[in-house]
């Protein structure tokens, strides 16, 4: 019997086919055995366990104030979390497979840039991001999206600058030497009590291009500054279809500059968005050592332009996202914290 105790988070293992998955423990552990969960005087104990080839059924002696539905819930967010953990392995894995290729692995040839490096995005997300990650890679171009690669790992962009930025060192030391940083933000959840509903308010942002704006400045005064509009309604249908309003969840509970608070709607959310990207001008025009490059996603010559002033051919250029190609899933923008160490860290 094991149990397992967080604060007053119910953390919990969770029956997934035939293996048992703990949501915050890195330990991986098999078992068919009977399961305890206590928080404060709270105490379940799974009595059965039927198997089936599609489905994972158990009964459980509840407490009075403790709901098998809650449960239920829990469950499903273990399946989740178990899925979120599989496709992670697997990418890593592809990652792996191309650094063991090498040199016989065809790349880009690397095209010659018209603009210095580094070159920050500060687009939201669903603002096309991905495009131009895939348009500077078309090119030869190094452009981390998200998650850098490191020796055989890989790790989150957001996490690293966020710990460079409470050591208050430059933003992007030691975070990969990219020439591109196509988006950086970073979220950390406790917990998914089931996939999509967020049952808690605990959760880390961190927004490099918008937290830490002018500490990004100061260490890199000779940057590129590619800024991708959109416009607001065709942003603002994104992310509400985008894994059913998920993001704006998430963001609703970042606490974070700018973003909107719990009770905000999409009214918040268009005028978020428009403070952005007023913001983000404003600033480019106070620091003119930055190389400040604006295009519109949806222009139909978006290509050319930035092939006239980034030297990319246009060829390379395309609304990546659209119609669902290249989608990432919601859990490639949302990190689950593993431990409260980790959180810490």
């Amino acid at each position: 019997m094991e149990t397992v105790q967080h604060e007053k988070a119910f953390i919990y293992r969770s029956i997934v086919g035939s293996n048992t998955t703990s949501l915050f423990s890195t330990e991986k552990q098999r078992s068919n055995r009977s399961l305890s969960i206590k928080a404060d005087s709270i105490s379940v104990r799974k009595k059965s366990t039927i198997r089936a080839p599609n489905r994972t059924k158990a009964t459980f002696k509840t407490h009075p104030h403790f709901s098998e539905q809650l449960m239920d819930s829990f469950i499903v967010g273990a399946k989740e979390e178990a899925v979120r953990r599989k496709n992670f392995k697997q990418q890593l894995k592809r990652v792996q497979k191309k650094k063991k290729r090498g040199k016989t692995s065809k790349k880009p040839k690397k095209a010659k840039l018209k603009v210095p490096t580094p070159i920050f995005v500060p687009s939201l997300p669903k603002s096309g991001t991905t495009t131009v990650h895939q348009y500077f890679l078309c090119g030869g171009q190094k452009s981390a999206h998200l998650a850098g690669t490191k020796g055989d790992g890989m790790f989150k962009i957001g996490r690293c600058a966020h710990s460079n930025f409470r050591q208050r060192k430059p933003p992007f030391a030691d975070c990969g030497d990219y020439d591109v940083y196509s988006d950086t933000g970073y979220v950390a959840a406790r917990y998914f009590p089931d996939g999509r509903e967020l049952r808690t308010n605990n959760i880390q942002c961190f927004y490099p291009l918008i937290d830490a704006l002018e500490d990004v400045y100061t260490s890199y005064p000779n940057a590129t500054f590619l800024f991708v509009v959109r416009e607001t309604e065709a942003w603002l249908n994104s992310v509400k279809s985008y894994h059913d309003g998920f993001i704006m969840e998430v963001w609703k509970r970042c606490r974070s500059r700018g973003f909107p608070d719990l009770q905000g709607g999409l009214e918040e959310f268009r005028e978020f968005f428009e403070w952005h990207k007023d913001m983000i001008r404003s600033f480019a025009l106070d620091h003119p050592s930055w190389t400040y490059i604006e295009v519109d996603l949806e222009d139909p010559d978006a290509g050319k332009y930035l092939e006239k002033h980034v030297g990319i051919d246009a060829g390379c250029w395309g609304h990546y996202n659209k119609g669902g190609e290249g989608k990432t899933s919601a859990e490639d923008a949302v990190d689950v914290a593993e431990s409260e160490e980790e959180e810490e860290r």
